[in-house]
């Protein structure tokens, strides 16, 4: 298994894939200048790129299927700042420093901000957060962020709605609710509590997507809040004032109910899932010092309730024990689906009939 020495730019010791075999060499310097290599893994290795948009490649790693990698984190320069690295053909950035677990050949793209940006005082245009949209973790890396997807796990790549909605709850009905579907109350429950309202006249998108702007929106109108003359600061370069959610958002994030992706980064038009919903309504009820208490642990009962993620596990059982959440059928929860606005409607009136009204008793 000797490779001539030509192989050149390995030190002593260290480990080369070749790309055509998949078999792993150590090479060692040995007398004549000839590397020798070791072969004979059965091992299927992944290849991981990490580069920069212009397709130049900063680092390669090989990896074991199944195995994970911690990514490296770039130095910030001075005109920029290294936010993290987007999974090629998805929306996830991963930090610097965070794993992803292997499971197929990889490409890795450096996403960057300018380091002038800071929070602004009001308003903020829409580009912030090196490429806009992207994921990446909370400022806490001790508290995972309920809004956050796993970066190690699929995701859905299938654009949420972001049509602003209509700014009237008048629609006396919606031509794509049908009088028998299962959310047909809670439909038109929320829209005359002005909590929900349709994309356009007639029209609610029940199959939609909930995005992280419509669902703050949502606790926004619920809340009663005014944010009017407070003289809070929006952090969010990507959420501008002219859009629906600008006022939900300022009032969610100054509340401690929602959090940015990074300090720049919302996210307002990113889907959000079943479990992140519930862990964001359970959040809310703790501003409004409502009953959280847990009292078992029913969660048990469905067959996927080891899926759910650590932060969300509290909220659900939550969920469940107050009749909020009952799972989409087969006894499970599906806690990583993206949640539709029909299934927000539905936990939204069951959470002021059973938690809201009950604290009012």
């Amino acid at each position: 298994n000797a490779r001539p020495s030509e192989q050149s730019g390995y030190e002593d010791g260290t480990f080369y894939v070749d790309e055509k075999t998949s078999e792993l060499y150590l090479y060692t310097e040995y007398f004549s200048g000839y590397v020798y290599g070791i072969t004979g893994t059965d091992e299927t290795v992944y290849k991981v790129s990490c580069g920069e948009a212009d397709g130049s490649i900063d680092e390669v790693y090989y990896v074991a299927d199944g195995a994970e990698l911690a990514l490296p984190t770039l130095q910030d320069t001075a005109d920029k700042k290294f936010v993290g690295w987007q999974i090629e053909g998805e929306n996830t950035v991963v930090k610097g420093g965070e794993k992803v677990i292997v499971k197929s050949d990889m490409t890795l793209i450096a996403k960057w901000k300018s380091s002038g940006n800071s929070p602004s005082g009001h308003g903020g245009g829409g580009g912030g957060g090196g490429g806009g949209g992207t994921i990446v973790t909370p400022d806490d890396p001790t508290k995972p962020d309920p809004t956050k997807p796993d970066p190690t796990k699929p995701t859905d790549t299938t654009k949420p709605d972001t049509t602003k909605p209509t700014d009237s709850n008048t629609a006396v009905h919606y031509n794509d609710v049908a009088d028998d579907a299962w959310y047909h109350d809670s439909v038109y429950y929320v829209a005359k509590c002005g909590i929900m309202y349709g994309l356009e006249q007639g029209i609610f998108g029940p199959e939609n997507s909930t995005t992280r702007g419509m669902f703050a929106t949502m606790l926004y109108r619920m809340s009663g809040a005014k944010v009017d003359g407070m003289g809070l600061a929006m952090p969010f370069n990507d959420v501008s004032s002219t859009e629906y959610y600008y006022d939900p958002i300022l009032w969610a994030y100054n509340n401690g109910i929602v959090t940015g992706f990074d300090e720049y980064t919302f996210g307002p038009d990113i889907a959000i899932t079943r479990e992140q919903f519930v862990a964001m309504v359970y959040r809310y009820a703790g501003y409004k010092h409502y009953d959280t208490t847990i009292k078992g642990e029913l969660i048990k009962g469905f067959s996927d309730y080891d899926k759910v993620q650590e932060y969300a596990v509290d909220a659900l059982e939550w969920a469940i024990e107050n009749n909020i959440i009952s799972g989409r059928g087969d006894n499970t929860l599906n806690p990583g689906a993206n949640i539709t606005r029909a299934e927000s409607a539905a936990i939204l009136e069951r959470f002021i009939k059973n938690v809201v009204e009950k604290a009012a008793v």
